[in-house]
C-alpha cells in the first residue's frame, strides 16, 4: 500500500496522536465523573482522525474506500460517546439509565 504524506494527512495523524495520548491520560483518572465516557469519546475521535489521515495519504482508490468505510466506526461512536459524556457530566439522570444507553 503506497502512501503519500500530504500536509492534511500529517495534520490528521497528529490530531489522532493527541487524541490517543489524551485518552490514555483520561483513563488514568477513570474514577472522576465522566472520565470513562471521555476516554471512549477520545478513542473514537482518534480512530476517526487516524482513518482520515490514512485515507488522505492513500494512493489507491480501493484503499481509500476501505479506510473511509472503517472511519465510520469512529464517526458513529463519537456521537454516542458525546451524548453519554455530556449526560454524565451534567448529571442528567431523569432521562437517563437504560433508555439513554439503548439510544
Amino acid at each position: 500500500m503506497p502512501w503519500q504524506a500530504t500536509p492534511i494527512s500529517l495534520l490528521y495523524l497528529f490530531a489522532a496522536g493527541v487524541s490517543f495520548v489524551t485518552a490514555g491520560y483520561a483513563w488514568t483518572r477513570r474514577d472522576t465523573v465522566g472520565a470513562r465516557y471521555l476516554t471512549v469519546l477520545l478513542i473514537a475521535v482518534g480512530w476517526w482522525s487516524l482513518c482520515d489521515g490514512l485515507e488522505h495519504g492513500a494512493t489507491y482508490l480501493e484503499t481509500r474506500v476501505l479506510i473511509s468505510q472503517l472511519s465510520h466506526i469512529g464517526i458513529q461512536a463519537t456521537s454516542v460517546a458525546l451524548l453519554l459524556f455530556v449526560a454524565r457530566c451534567t448529571q442528567q439522570r431523569q432521562h437517563g439509565g437504560r433508555i439513554t444507553l439503548q439510544l
